[in-house]
Formats: C-alpha cells, sequence, structure tokens
C-alpha cells in the first residue's frame, strides 16, 4: 500500500492512473462498517483509494472534534489489511487554505439532521469536493447510515465530477447497534442502551409489515420513552424525494425505490449517535 500526504504528490499520482478506481473516504478509527466500504470498493475496481481525514469543517462542537477517537497505526493496518492501494492522508494546512472552494450544501443541508448541526453539510461537501477534485475517482463509496450525508454527495458532487456514488448497508453490532466511530465513547452498558435506538426502528418495520395505517412517530415515541438514558433528540420521517435537486431522482441511488426515510438522534451518556431505515 502507498501512502501518500502531500497534495501535489496525490494529484499527479492520481493524474497517471488509467483503470477505473474506487475511493473510500474517511475520518479514520476504523471499524467493520468502513470495512465493508472498503471490501463493496475493491469488488467494483481493480485500484482501491482511500483517504483519512479528520475534517474540523464538519464539527459544529469543537469538543465533538476534541474528543474524535483517533489510532493512526492500527487505521493503516486496516487499510493493508483490506487491499488498499493507495492511501491520502493530507495535511489540515494544505487542504484547508485560502484557495479551498466552499461547497453550499443549500435547503437540504438545512433540514433535517442539518437543522441540529448547522454548516455541518456545508463542511462535509466542501471536503469530500476537494477529495474528489484531487482524486477523480470512478466511483465513491458511503455507509447509509449517513442518509442524509450520501443524498447530498449524490446530488451536489456527483455531476461534478462524473463520480458514481454507491450506497452501502449500515453493518451493526449482534445488538443491531449500527456500527460507529463514536461507539469507542460508550462503555458496554451505554451500548446496551444505544443498542434500544434499532430495536425501536426494526420493531416500527415489523408492525408496519402488519399494518401500513400505524401511526410512525406515535409508535416510535411511545417505545423509546420506555427507554431509560435515552435521550431521544429527533425522530423524523420524510420521503427520499425531498432531497431532489436539479432534476435528479435519489431513489436512483436505491434501485429507483422512493423510500420514506426513518431516521432517529439519540444521545446516550453524553453521546450523539444517529441511525435509521428505509421503508418501501
Amino acid at each position: 500500500m502507498k501512502i501518500i500526504k502531500s497534495q501535489k504528490e496525490i494529484t499527479q499520482y492520481c493524474n497517471k492512473i488509467n483503470i477505473p478506481t474506487s475511493f473510500v473516504p474517511t475520518m479514520g478509527a476504523l471499524h467493520k462498517g468502513h470495512e465493508r466500504l472498503l471490501k463493496e470498493a475493491r469488488k467494483r475496481c481493480d485500484f482501491l483509494i482511500a483517504s483519512l481525514f479528520i475534517n474540523p469543517l464538519q464539527f459544529n462542537n469543537p469538543n465533538d472534534l476534541l474528543n474524535y477517537p483517533k489510532n493512526l497505526q492500527l487505521d493503516i493496518e486496516t487499510f493493508e489489511k483490506n487491499n488498499v492501494d493507495l492511501l491520502y492522508i493530507p495535511d489540515q494546512k494544505e487542504i484547508i487554505n485560502s484557495d479551498l472552494k466552499k461547497v453550499d450544501s443549500g435547503q437540504g443541508g438545512k433540514i433535517l439532521e442539518g437543522k441540529f448541526r448547522p454548516g455541518h453539510f456545508d463542511g462535509v461537501l466542501t471536503i469530500v469536493n476537494k477529495l474528489f477534485e484531487l482524486i477523480k475517482p470512478d466511483y465513491a463509496y458511503f455507509g447509509i447510515k449517513d442518509l442524509q450525508q450520501l443524498c447530498l454527495i449524490f446530488t451536489k458532487l456527483s455531476p461534478l465530477h462524473n463520480t458514481k456514488i454507491v450506497p452501502v448497508e449500515t453493518v451493526r453490532e449482534s445488538s443491531g447497534l449500527a456500527l460507529s466511530s463514536r461507539n469507542t465513547l460508550l462503555n458496554n452498558n451505554e451500548k446496551k442502551i444505544a443498542s434500544k435506538i434499532f430495536e425501536g426502528l426494526k420493531s416500527l418495520d415489523q408492525m408496519l409489515k402488519k399494518n401500513k395505517s400505524i401511526d410512525i412517530e406515535t409508535f416510535l415515541k411511545e417505545f423509546y420513552r420506555e427507554q431509560k438514558f435515552l435521550e431521544v433528540e429527533y425522530i423524523l420521517i420524510e420521503k427520499l424525494s425531498i432531497f431532489n435537486e436539479k432534476n435528479m431522482n435519489i431513489s436512483d441511488l436505491f434501485g429507483g425505490y422512493n423510500y420514506t426515510a426513518v431516521m432517529v438522534s439519540a444521545k446516550v451518556g453524553g453521546v450523539r449517535l444517529i441511525d435509521n431505515i428505509l421503508i418501501k
């Protein structure tokens, strides 16, 4: 695996690649969810590129940035184990400078999760756009757990770079808890509490198969009300078509179905977690 840290070198290197490339951007603290992204990316192309950059622009809470888990050596070993050909670890001062082109996420970045994290999606899109400019990937892989991020990258960046965005299913612990780098900040008891987020979503899905007319928000509020120490921030229900911009149909990401997304954010022990399910 080749590791590049220089912006000039990554540009020169990627300009010489003449075969289709898959790209997985990460912020490190890798887990099996990231490994699933890398495995799916490897299936598509013979050349796999990954990046590791903790993007300060997407943190609206300075403490979240300060506490974000880091383990560079372990991450490098995980990239190598998953057959990454090229790893880009950019220098923050080189990436975030006066020449950085800021990307506005628009109304799609101000709704849903964006209402609770002002500026977050602008920061995500700005850095992913920069990475796409440097690396010029043919395919890029993002997890469905970060659903709004996935949809915004699809609508805002895919057309600019002619990069196909590939959604990848959420990987979960045996309890159902969605894998996240933030899970390392939870103790075992807190993880058990956090698993109730998906338990509620799974129960909802099973109930809807029996009775389509139930009120989704009421069902989930009642379920979560019974869970001690689970502080629910929001329950959001939206058709994915809400992200349609520039005549692009988000349903193209999901096999043509215009799903209803049920999105939940909750805090456990002060750690903020998100999860979702897609309902046909």
